[in-house]
């Protein structure tokens, strides 16, 4: 099963070489590390399918009293990048980044920090802020072999997610898991910032090995100093 991830890898290597080679995956996805083969073309993965969610939702609360102090400070997060037409998109705390824990914002929200260093295999993780109104453009992730998580902390209600045309909604306390090499967008239609903790895994039906060979891929492949 591994040469499924070499295979990837490889693709990755001859795409950026011959950009117009680039394969074309039948179901409308457009990720630009390419498709590990054999897994589900799956949208959405409900919250069941991680074992580890029942962490998180223990912790609701405790996440939820650190991110109200972290707040107070309007400043405590910072834009995370505009769209292409120059809307600004989501703000957002970094507490993983590229494998590596940011000791700043652990120190700042600790419990919430030591809480993801017990979540397996997390490439990124970070507390994320979409402000009342807001509509995140449409875009593509990099690959099929990383799966993105939203945890609801605060103020949900109002907010969604568009993977694909299919939707669902975001709720305090709840997780919603999707493959963003389909195209998808967020949307706060509330009158209120709406919160989650946004984090990067393997997908679940990938081995264990299978996994650390995607996260070194994956580090590699967005890391230019790696290069």
């Amino acid at each position: 099963a591994i040469f499924r991830i070499i295979t990837s890898i490889c693709g990755f290597i001859r795409a950026r070489k011959y950009p117009e080679h680039q394969s074309k995956d039948p179901e409308r996805r457009q990720p630009w590390f390419p498709i590990v083969p054999g897994l589900p073309a799956n949208r959405f993965y409900d919250e069941d399918t991680f074992p580890w969610v029942d962490l998180l939702k223990k912790n609701h609360k405790a996440i939820r009293n650190e991110l109200k102090a972290l707040i107070v400070d309007e400043h405590s997060m910072s834009p995370h990048r505009a769209d292409p037409d120059g809307v600004p998109g989501w703000k957002d705390l970094n507490f993983i980044g590229a494998g590596d824990r940011n000791m700043e914002s652990v120190n700042r929200c600790p419990k919430t920090g030591n809480l993801l260093s017990e979540l397996p295999a997390i490439l990124y993780a970070g507390l994320v802020a979409l402000e009342p109104g807001r509509h995140i453009s449409p875009h593509y992730g990099p690959t099929n072999g990383i799966i993105v998580c939203h945890f609801g902390i605060m103020n949900c209600e109002g907010s969604y997610v568009n993977v694909d045309g299919e939707i669902r909604e975001y709720k305090d306390g709840e997780l919603v898991a999707f493959d963003d090499t389909y195209i998808h967008t967020a949307i706060n239609t509330s009158d209120k910032t709406r919160y989650t903790l946004m984090f990067f895994t393997p997908h679940p039906t990938l081995t264990d090995l299978e996994q650390k060979l995607i996260i070194k891929s994956f580090h590699i492949a967005t890391d230019p100093d790696r290069h």
